[in-house]
């Protein structure tokens, strides 16, 4: 009699067994996605509707591509296009600019601890969030706020910050940026910190200064290894909502593909 062989089980079996708890893991995180970012994307179709909430979606009438024309139509949408599209890359310029001006600083520090309370003092706001930032904001440059209060002790009226088509833009970009320059900081000094100490002895050799050696070594190496790494009318508002998406969506396709065509960045 032939003694019985026992079947192994199969290394899919195996792997799964082995990951089951890490599947179970991202259970909560799923749902929280599905729920707050998947479910809502069904509200799109009110851009094809004449929606309002008394009659939900399914009585509310469907109007085609009405809307999309009627935004088209809108005297203000050209400037507001161009004025995202002027913030927008305001704010990629100076998100990129800021934290490696900052990074460049910080590594040419000498003491421990002042490098250590810099950076948790520049990288703090990163952990805000953006109610918190809002309320910030406003208690400072609203009317009668802290900025305002202070340029009129030195003769200066007040002015209307969030109000006004020059410095709200001002107040947008620059409140981003200061809100995530710390994390983006960090990425650098890391890149900065992984360069080969040789580099910069050899350049010294060759009679380099210091801002000779990290604008040819530091700061080159720095911009490759970022750049290799790396959002009451309610069917007219939502049109206009998913124009920005379409927009914004075209945007991050030819970004992706100029940084996978000249820099060899790809995600897929």
């Amino acid at each position: 009699m032939e003694p019985k062989t026992t079947k192994k089980p199969s290394r899919k079996l195996v792997v799964f067994k082995r990951e089951l708890p890490f599947y179970l893991m991202l259970i909560p995180g799923v749902t929280f996605l599905i729920i707050f970012s998947y479910l809502p994307m069904f509200g799109l179709v009110m851009a094809f509707q004449d929606f309002t909430p008394l009659r939900s979606f399914k009585n509310s009438p469907w109007v085609g591509l009405k809307n999309f024309r009627d935004m088209l139509a809108l005297p203000t949408f050209w400037n507001v296009v161009g004025n995202t599209l002027s913030i927008s890359i305001a704010k990629i310029i100076l998100r990129l600019l800021v934290p490696l001006i900052l990074a460049l600083l910080l590594n040419e520090v000498v003491h421990p601890k002042f490098m250590r309370m810099a950076q948790t003092v520049f990288f703090l706001p990163y952990f805000l969030s953006w109610a918190v930032m809002g309320g910030v904001l406003r208690n400072l440059f609203q009317y009668d706020g802290m900025v305002n209060e202070l340029l009129g002790r030195i003769g200066i009226d007040p002015i209307m910050f969030l109000g006004s088509n020059t410095w709200f833009p001002i107040i947008i970009i620059l409140s981003d940026v200061w809100k995530d320059m710390g994390y983006n900081m960090i990425i650098f000094l890391a890149a900065i910190t992984g360069v080969d100490p040789a580099l910069n002895e050899s350049a010294a050799l060759d009679g380099a200064n210091r801002w000779q050696q990290i604008w040819h070594i530091t700061l080159i190496d720095t911009l490759v290894y970022r750049l290799g790494l790396v959002n009451h009318q309610w069917s007219l508002s939502t049109a206009v909502g998913m124009m920005k998406s379409v927009v914004s969506f075209i945007l991050v396709v030819i970004s992706y593909r100029i940084a996978s065509k000249h820099f060899d960045y790809q995600v897929f």
